[in-house]
């Protein structure tokens, strides 16, 4: 709905991956640090990129989603605009992105970076509108 959060988590988070293989001489051996960064990209215009801690937010419907998407680890985007009406699309095309941050570091003392590696993924939206009418009760 128009003003009501929407959240994105992601389930099979597993966080910093860290992987070590030596050679067979046991010599030298290379450890990779894969570190993880989820962006949630609403697709409405004009709206920001947010930047999401850890696997994102999920909503927890026992919960005030306000609340909820108040929080600093929260992964949400309130949409302001409907869709499916003129000179709008059906749903917004949002995306989810997984950024790896890949680091190296051997036995020699050399390390460094590689280019990072991106998964992306379609979460897309429809938004509807819901308006009331507010009348007095007689008072």
């Amino acid at each position: 709905l128009v003003g009501y959060p929407s959240f994105v988590s992601v389930t099979n988070w597993t966080g910093v991956v860290t992987d070590r293989e030596c050679d067979p001489t046991g010599l030298l051996c290379v450890t990779v640090t894969a570190t993880p960064a989820l962006q949630f990209a609403p697709g409405e215009p004009d709206a920001a990129v947010v930047d999401c801690a850890g696997p994102g937010t999920r909503f927890d419907p026992a919960g005030d989603p306000f609340e909820q998407a108040a929080e600093g680890d929260a992964c949400a985007h309130p949409y302001r605009l409907r869709t499916g009406v003129s000179g709008r699309p059906a749903e917004w095309p949002g995306e989810v992105t997984v950024a790896w941050a890949l680091a190296w570091s051997s036995t020699s003392g050399a390390s460094g970076s590689l280019e990072p590696v991106e998964k992306s993924a379609a979460v897309p939206r429809t938004v509807n509108e819901v308006q009331t009418v507010v009348e007095s009760a007689g008072e």
